[in-house]
């Protein structure tokens, strides 16, 4: 099972922060990031990463939680 790095990053564009750094094992980014959210998730162009953003957030406050692939080993 794939395992993925999770953070949570909040604030103001200029200042973007860092938090709640975890390691989840999940079968998707979906299942990895519904782990700590229900906000959409949008994987980018070469699936290394997603990011499930709170649709309540403006363009000049940013609020989501971003997921890494680490390894797509089975453990």
């Amino acid at each position: 099972m794939p395992r993925y790095s999770l953070c949570h990053i909040e604030g103001p564009n200029d200042r973007l922060k860092s938090s709640q750094h975890a390691l989840v094992d999940a079968a998707s980014f979906q299942e990895a990031l519904a782990t700590r959210t229900t906000w959409p998730v949008e994987e980018n162009y070469n699936h290394s990463c997603a990011t499930a953003q709170n649709p309540g957030t403006c363009t000049y406050y940013q609020e989501l939680w971003e997921a890494t692939v680490l390894t797509t080993e089975k453990h």
